[in-house]
C-alpha cells in the first residue's frame, strides 16, 4: 500500500516514476527488510537504498522517502 501511495502522489504532481532518482525504504527490522527486497522491491523503478532501524511511528513497519528529478529518466 505504500508503494501505491507513493506513486498515486508522484501521479497527481504528473512526475513519471522513471524519474526517481532516489528511494530509501526504512524498514524496522531485518525480516521486514527481507520481505520488501524479495516482493516489493522490483515493482517500481527506483534506485533502492534498503535500511533497518527505527522509523517515525511505532506502529509502522515500513516507510518510504523518494527524490525525483523532473526528466531524469530522459537524460543521456
Amino acid at each position: 500500500m505504500t508503494l501505491e501511495n507513493v506513486t498515486a502522489v508522484l501521479q497527481q504532481l504528473s512526475v513519471r516514476s522513471e524519474d526517481a532518482v532516489q528511494a530509501i525504504a526504512y524498514c524496522t527490522s531485518p525480516k521486514v527488510r527481507d520481505e520488501f527486497l524479495s516482493r516489493w522491491a522490483w515493482r517500481v523503478p527506483w534506485p533502492w537504498l534498503v535500511a533497518s532501524g527505527d522509523i517515525c511511528r511505532d506502529d509502522l513497519l515500513f516507510e518510504v522517502e523518494v527524490t525525483v528529478c523532473l526528466g531524469a529518466c530522459r537524460i543521456p
